[in-house]
C-alpha cells in the first residue's frame, strides 16, 4: 500500500483535475487489540484494523464530503466525481473554508513521545487483566466482576490540504479496566476504574486498580438518604472532569458562533474565582491528547482559556473564527468538523482536598454521575449522582440516587479547586468544591 501521504496526494490531484476548487483529505488508520477475563480465565479477545480516508471537495462556498475504506483508484475517482456533482447541488456556506495558506504554520521540532515502541502481546494483556480481577476478588464483599479489560492501540492519520498542508503523526495508548460488583443482603454496587496512557509503562499497576475498584464498590454498601437543602458538593477529580467538559462545550467556537452557549458575550469577563486557571497544552511529553497540529493544518500550541478567573478566549476552527472574528487556537478537526482539545486541564489550588472539606458540617462528595444533566445552552444543570454524605469535615455514609440542581455559570463562579490535580486523560481537572448547591434524595 502506498505511504498515507502520497495516497492522500492522489486523491487531492484528482480532486482538482475533476473541477474541485479546494480539497482537504485525512487518512486515518488504527490497530486494537483487547483482551476480556472472567474468573481468571481468558474470555476474549478482540483485535481490530481499520483504515478510511475522508475527503472534502469545495465548489466556491459549496461543498461534499464522503468516507471511504476502499483505496482503489478507480473507486476513489468515482466518489469523487459523485463528490463534487452533490457539491453543484448543495446550498452554499459562507461559513465552510479551508484554513487560509499564511495560518499554515510549519510544525514545530518537539518530540512530544507519542508512540511507545516497547514490545507488548495479548499473553501480556491477559496477565494484567487477570491481575486485577484476582485483587478485586480478594475484596470483602466483592462477589464478582462485571468486566475486566485489557487493550492496547496504535492510531496513525496524515492530513492533507490543497493550499499547502501535508503531515502524519503516529502514537498508542493502552488501557486496564475493570469493575467490581458488591453485594450484601438486598443490594448490590457496581464500581468501575481503569487507567489509560500512551506509554504501557505508565499505566496504573493492575493489582492496584482492581483493589481499588473492590474496595469502592465495597465502601458504597449501605447507601442512605441524603438531606435535601442547599449544601456545599464537592467533585471528586472524575466527576470534576465532566464539570470541566460542560465549559469546553461552552467555549466552542461553532457554539458561540451559532448562539448555542451560556457563555457567550463572557469574553474577557470573570466567569470563576480569581485562582482558577484552564490550559490546553498540546505539548505535554507522552499526553493522551498531545499533537503538534489540528485537524485544519494549524499548528497547536498551548493557550491559557481562563488566567485568574476570567475568561481569555474561544477554541475555534477555520469556520468558527471567521464568523466571530477571533483567531485560530488550533482546535479545528478534521473536514471542519467542529473542534477539539488536546490536553485540557484545570491548575491546583491551594488547598489539599482534605483542608477542602474540612469545615463542611454536612455536604456530598460526589463520585459518579449517573447519566448526562448539563445543558450548556440555557446553563441549567440537574445531575443525578452517587458517592458519600460528609459531615463535620469528614466522609461518613455513602448516598446513591441524589439528585443536585443549579446554574453552570453559578458553578463556574463557585468554583474551588483542590491541590491533587494529576493527568490521566486528555481533559482533568483537581477535586472541585462548589457551595450552595440544590440537593435532594
Amino acid at each position: 500500500m502506498l505511504n498515507p501521504l502520497d495516497l492522500l496526494d492522489q486523491i487531492v490531484d484528482l480532486a482538482l483535475s475533476n473541477g474541485a476548487g479546494h480539497v482537504d483529505a485525512i487518512y486515518r488508520e488504527n490497530h486494537a487489540t483487547e483482551v476480556q477475563c472472567r474468573d481468571q480465565q481468558l474470555e476474549k479477545v478482540n483485535h481490530n484494523e481499520n483504515a478510511t480516508i475522508g475527503v472534502r471537495v469545495f465548489l466556491g462556498q459549496r461543498t461534499a464530503s464522503f468516507s471511504s475504506s476502499d483505496f482503489e483508484r478507480s473507486s476513489l475517482r468515482a466518489l469523487i466525481s459523485k463528490a463534487i456533482d452533490i457539491a453543484r447541488e448543495a446550498p452554499e456556506d459562507a461559513t465552510a473554508r479551508l484554513v487560509a495558506k499564511e495560518d499554515l504554520q510549519n510544525l514545530d521540532a518537539i518530540d512530544l513521545q507519542l508512540k511507545d515502541p516497547s514490545p507488548w502481546s495479548a499473553v501480556d494483556l491477559f496477565e494484567s487483566a487477570r491481575h486485577m480481577e484476582l485483587a478485586m476478588l480478594n475484596v470483602e464483599q466483592v462477589e464478582q466482576s462485571a468486566f475486566v479489560s485489557a487493550s492496547a492501540r496504535t492510531a496513525a492519520i496524515a492530513l492533507k490540504t490543497s493550499n499547502g498542508f501535508a503531515a502524519q503523526s503516529e502514537r498508542t495508548s493502552f488501557s486496564r479496566q475493570c469493575a467490581a460488583v458488591a453485594s450484601a443482603p438486598n443490594e448490590k454496587v457496581i464500581e468501575n476504574l481503569g487507567s489509560r496512557k500512551s506509554f504501557v509503562e505508565d499505566l496504573d499497576d493492575a493489582t492496584a486498580i482492581g483493589r481499588e475498584a473492590g474496595q469502592r464498590a465495597a465502601a458504597k454498601i449501605g447507601a442512605v438518604r441524603v438531606r435535601p437543602g442547599h449544601h456545599p458538593v464537592v467533585f471528586e477529580r472524575r466527576r470534576a472532569v465532566d464539570l470541566l467538559g460542560n465549559f469546553a462545550a461552552a467555549i466552542s467556537g461553532p457554539a458561540v458562533a451559532a448562539g448555542t452557549t451560556c457563555l457567550r458575550g463572557n469574553l474577557g469577563t470573570q466567569i470563576f474565582p480569581t485562582d482558577v486557571q484552564i490550559t490546553d497544552d498540546p505539548h505535554i511529553k507522552r499526553g493522551l491528547g498531545s499533537r503538534l497540529f489540528d485537524g485544519e493544518g494549524v499548528a497547536c500550541k498551548p493557550i491559557q482559556f481562563v488566567v485568574d478567573g476570567v475568561l481569555q478566549s474561544w477554541a475555534t476552527n477555520a469556520s468558527s473564527a471567521a464568523q466571530i472574528g477571533g483567531p485560530l487556537t488550533g482546535h479545528g478537526n478534521p473536514l471542519g468538523q467542529g473542534i477539539s482539545f488536546s490536553n485540557l486541564h484545570m491548575g491546583n489550588g491551594p488547598q489539599s482536598v482534605a483542608n477542602l472539606i474540612s469545615d463542611i458540617g454536612y455536604g456530598l462528595f460526589v463520585t459518579d454521575f449517573l447519566g448526562r444533566g448539563a445543558n450548556v445552552v440555557t446553563g441549567n444543570f440537574s445531575q443525578a449522582v452517587s458517592g458519600f454524605i460528609i459531615e463535620n469535615g469528614e466522609l461518613s455514609q455513602p448516598f446513591r440516587g441524589a439528585t443536585i440542581a443549579g446554574s453552570l455559570l453559578d458553578i463556574f463562579l463557585r468554583a474551588v479547586p483542590a491541590n491533587d490535580l494529576e493527568f490521566r486523560g486528555a481533559m482533568n481537572a483537581p477535586t472541585l468544591r462548589i457551595d450552595g448547591l440544590k440537593t435532594a434524595g
